[in-house]
């Protein structure tokens, strides 16, 4: 901190001290009444105090440069942070217009057909919303510290087939075929069955989205002694190998993903490794490039 001395408070500071005697070396630069000790004259102001005062000008460019890259950082954090909130802002809105759309509708008079129509738009939105502010809350639990898990043996094969349940669906509006495949022998696990139920079905959302229609998508599932594995794979878009880590960031989708799938806050892959590894176990994602299809691994402990 640079300090400059005003030439009455200065004198002020050598009156006073005259009154209870000269500072000990130790306390040069403090003229506390803590550092006072005997009665003799005080002397004037020492050399050491005034270079303790005046700044050092050959280290001023260097402080200031080092003083640049928090404000840098600062400043790219908040424009990371303006850009995750209109992202959300977007996504949150998108689900809007149809269900103002259908509640305009309902104080009409509506066929049957029509109003199970506005019904299936209805549900579809709000699950939609549903899901976004459920992956939102998720993330903030993970960061914080408060996600729970529940603990307790699980059927493996049980929470596949009802992923798969859950993301068919999607699936067959895209005209995507998917094969199902596991051991003969129970695949039996410890862990929180909604949350395992939630990997998956971020998995397989995950490869329906960047797999084009005709496309497949497969989960496969293998035991060992130790471990469990969980395999979803597809022959979609593909992932370039810069991207292989960074894809389970928080909001991050690649260039090439959102000009096929615009859609969702990229939370899904975020979350399933988030889950996983709460679980103590691992997530990696596996492609040989674009165009190649991708494939993510589940290992967890048995």
């Amino acid at each position: 901190m640079i300090t400059s001395l005003h030439p009455r408070s200065e004198a002020s500071e050598v009156e006073r001290a005259a009154a209870f005697g000269p500072l000990r070396p130790d306390c040069a630069p403090r003229r506390s009444r803590e550092c006072l000790v005997g009665r003799a004259p005080a002397p004037a102001i020492d050399h050491e105090l005034t270079l303790a005062l005046t700044p050092d000008i050959d280290r001023l460019p260097r402080t200031a440069a080092q003083a640049e890259v928090p404000k840098t950082r600062g400043e790219d954090g908040s424009r990371r942070q303006t850009d995750v909130l209109a992202f959300l802002a977007h996504e949150l809105r998108g689900p809007l217009a149809p269900l103002r759309n259908a509640a305009a509708m309902l104080g009409q008079p509506l066929d049957p057909v029509a109003a199970k129509r506005l019904s299936a738009v209805i549900d579809r939105q709000v699950d939609h919303l549903s899901r976004l502010v459920d992956d939102l809350l998720d993330v903030s639990r993970v960061g914080t510290g408060k996600l729970r898990l529940d603990w307790r043996t699980v059927e493996l094969a049980e929470v596949a087939q009802r992923a798969a349940e859950a993301c068919g669906p999607a699936m067959k509006a895209r005209r995507q075929n998917f094969e199902l495949r596991g051991p003969v022998l129970p695949l039996e696990v410890r862990g929180d069955p909604g949350r395992l139920l939630q990997i998956l079905r971020n998995l397989l959302d995950n490869a329906s989205k960047y797999t084009p229609p005709g496309g497949d998508i497969a989960l496969a599932m293998t035991v060992s002694a130790t471990e469990a594995s969980i395999s979803v794979r597809d022959n979609g878009i593909g992932i370039p190998e810069d991207a292989l880590t960074r894809i389970f960031e928080p909001f991050v989708q690649e260039v090439s993903a959102v000009g096929v799938n615009g859609s969702g806050l990229g939370l899904g892959l975020a979350l399933a490794r988030q889950l996983v590894e709460a679980h103590g176990g691992t997530l990696v994602a596996r492609s040989a490039g674009p165009g190649h299809g991708s494939e993510f691994v589940v290992t967890l402990a048995r």
